[in-house]
């Protein structure tokens, strides 16, 4: 079990200033990045058919569990926070993948996972990690789910 009390002591913040950043996203899907998704471009036709090929469609979630709360750490913990969620991932039993979100400029990246799981069950997870948001892919279009 890994330990993740550092995030009962972060504080928490009244908005995460990196929020407006998530649209401006690029997603790296699978352990070897085959699958790349710039959330600022239209979706990649076969998106729904690729993650159905891996059992994760039509819909599925994107969530991380670095810098919680909005508080940047550092790379030990933030691979121990990434740890942890994959092993809750792997509890769950649910379909899952490696994911890393990246920004447009490619200065900062997090690594999460592409799981498929109920809307109310991701907001949980995310809520879990203190993440203040996670992406959402409907079927038809990627959104931004607040947790709270």
């Amino acid at each position: 079990m890994i330990d993740t009390t550092l995030i009962d002591s972060i504080p928490a913040m009244t908005t995460d200033q990196h929020v407006s950043d998530y649209p401006n996203t690029v997603i790296h899907f699978f352990a070897d990045g085959s699958l790349v998704v710039d959330l600022t471009k239209p979706l990649p036709e076969d998106l729904v058919a690729r993650m159905e090929e891996r059992a994760l469609g039509p819909t599925f979630a994107v969530i991380t569990a670095c810098n919680p709360r909005g508080h940047r750490l550092d790379d030990r913990w933030n691979r121990n926070l990434t740890r942890a969620l994959r092993e809750d991932v792997e509890r769950l039993g649910v379909v899952w993948e490696p994911a890393t979100g990246v920004s447009l400029d490619g200065t900062h990246q997090e690594e999460g996972v592409v799981l498929s799981i109920a809307k109310e069950d991701a907001r949980q997870l995310a809520r879990k990690f203190a993440q203040t948001a996670f992406f959402w892919f409907d079927g038809d279009a990627v959104c931004v789910v607040p947790s709270d």
